[in-house]
């Protein structure tokens, strides 16, 4: 059993013989093993705010399930207390100033950085934007790709969203940091939310 990490329950019983209890869904692997997975998974939950299911492995998606705490939906793992947050009203003020985000230089910096934590909103240069309003790019997004395969510019996206320089840099860079995007040298390619 030893390096062979996750395998399915039937598997791990005809190799041992014996009859087995899985540790997730239908997977079988060794204490020590499952604890690296389950630090692997909370830490990219801890740094994002949320996981995105869809690149995870069988096994990973069923572990998920097993983290303190973490509700899935819509294919996204997130923490119970991140949904309590997003009702909090400095995010809804954020969801609510849309594209233009407002700055967040003079918000609670402590309730700034759990919702960010908890990926509820997405802040660069003092410019927050809430996950709902990235995610309502989507559209947009897939008209500039089909204009320019190879990629957008930050003013191709300033154009066609209607918004200032002084919006549409912190919001190039949020949506990279949310995944719909990524950066590709002066260009934003599709990122792996997409």
């Amino acid at each position: 059993m030893k390096g062979r990490g996750f395998i399915s329950l039937a598997e791990a019983e005809l190799l041992t013989g014996t009859s087995l209890v899985p540790v997730a869904g239908q997977w079988f692997a060794l204490p020590q093993i499952v604890e690296s997975a389950l630090k692997s998974l909370t830490a990219q939950l801890d740094t994002h705010g949320e996981i995105d299911l869809a690149p995870l492995s069988p096994h990973e998606r069923d572990l998920v399930t097993l983290l303190p705490n973490v509700v899935v939906s819509a294919g996204i793992a997130r923490r119970r207390d991140a949904d309590a947050l997003s009702v909090h009203p400095l995010a809804q003020q954020i969801r609510n100033d849309g594209l233009t985000g407002p700055s967040s230089a003079h918000f609670d910096r402590n309730v700034v950085r759990q919702l960010a934590q908890q990926g509820v909103i997405f802040e660069h240069d003092a410019v927050a934007f809430h996950r709902d309003t990235l995610e309502s790019l989507r559209p947009e997004l897939e008209k500039l790709w089909q204009v320019s395969p190879e990629g957008f510019t930050v003013s191709q996206l300033r154009d066609a969203l209607g918004i200032t320089r002084k919006h549409a840099v912190p919001l190039a860079e949020c949506v990279d940091k949310y995944g719909l995007t990524r950066r590709a040298g002066d260009v934003r390619i599709r990122g792996h939310r997409w």
